[in-house]
């Protein structure tokens, strides 16, 4: 198998906790935010300058007791392999600071984010990004094969909803094809993208 491009990372390159848009109050009714509004350093998801690749959506709370609404929701609005989608965190403590990850990817800026309205006005939300998926170029999907260069722990899902966690060293070759890998994952690794 031939490969379009490699990408070498360490996990920290993983997240973004506002990536997408910096920190802003929560609010006692809907807000949503756009164009300007969206003022992170990172509206695509990037990993070390590559372009291409998905990421989940994610919102960041801030401490503050009784501030946020239970199961309320963030929405985001935006691309993934060339349809606009929906993706949805749903937050569920109503004080803590905590990330909450949406249910699906995207693969370029959002354009727009939902916020469901929270119990008071103290709080506060940061938007990002958390883990990366290939994305979808060309009209197909471009399969990954990964190799540890700094030993760790790679947290990831391979096609399924069953995330694994398996420890490698450097120069092993991670042998299934990746389809998600979480940012808690340790270590350092080089992505081969699939031509």
């Amino acid at each position: 198998m031939g490969y379009a491009r490699s990408m070498q990372f360490a996990v920290a390159a993983l997240a973004s906790a506002n990536g997408i848009k910096t920190s802003i109050a929560s609010a006692t009714s809907i807000q949503t935010y756009s164009g300007g509004a969206l003022n992170g350093a990172m509206l695509a998801p990037l990993l070390g300058g590559f372009q291409r690749l998905g990421s989940f959506p994610s919102v960041t709370t801030s401490a503050q007791a009784s501030a946020y609404t239970l199961n309320s929701t963030v929405t985001f609005t935006g691309p993934w392999r060339g349809q606009t989608v929906t993706r949805t965190a749903t937050i569920t403590n109503t004080g803590n600071a905590a990330t909450y990850v949406a249910d699906g990817p995207l693969d370029g800026a959002p354009t727009s984010i939902t916020v469901a309205a929270q119990a008071a006005t103290n709080g506060a939300f940061t938007f990002g990004w958390s883990g990366i998926t290939p994305a979808c170029t060309t009209g197909r999907f471009r399969e990954w094969s990964v190799v540890c260069t700094s030993a760790g722990n790679l947290h990831c899902e391979c096609g399924s909803d069953n995330p694994d966690t398996v420890p490698l060293i450097a120069g092993q070759q991670y042998l299934a094809s990746p389809t998600r890998i979480y940012p808690d994952s340790t270590g350092a690794y080089t992505i081969y993208e699939a031509a």
